[in-house]
């Protein structure tokens, strides 16, 4: 499975989940 082979959309999508879940693992690590 190539990055390049994925919809346009889908990209996004898995771009937005990442940097969602690493905005969240930055919350949690402050409130630690």
């Amino acid at each position: 499975m190539t990055w390049s082979a994925q919809p346009l959309h889908i990209q996004y999508t898995w771009a937005y989940v990442f940097i969602l879940q690493s905005s969240l693992h930055d919350t949690y690590l402050l409130k630690d």
